[in-house]
């Protein structure tokens, strides 16, 4: 069901990516993977879409910078708004928004793009 959603925290920077980010990103996951014991689910393509189906991960394609930001916590409050600020390890983050009709990664990349 899409709700008025709130987050707002720390999301920080893991690593920036070259050119080749696709294979990079999928052998950092795959790595991911190795470390908890977990198999592929059939259902996804590959480690990549696995990892950033949860929320605690944003790839920014922008700038191929790999965020965790599984420091975002879920907040009550009124009026959208998507703000950040620039902070030593990547972004502090908050951000209200209707998730019927943005994403999780959408509303983080408007974050951003407000700096």
């Amino acid at each position: 069901m899409s709700e008025v959603v709130t987050y707002s925290g720390i999301i920080k920077e893991i690593k920036k990516f070259d050119e080749n980010w696709k294979d990079e990103l999928e052998n950092y996951f795959f790595e991911k993977a190795k470390e908890k014991d977990l198999v592929l689910p059939n259902y996804y393509e590959d480690f990549t879409e696995l990892f950033l189906s949860d929320e605690n991960f944003y790839f920014d394609y922008s700038t191929f910078i790999l965020y965790d930001t599984s420091e975002l916590s879920y907040k009550e409050e009124d009026n959208e708004y998507f703000n950040s600020k620039k902070v030593k390890d990547g972004f502090e983050i908050k951000m209200k928004f209707y998730n019927g009709g943005c994403s999780y990664d959408e509303a983080i990349e408007l974050s951003i793009k407000n700096t």
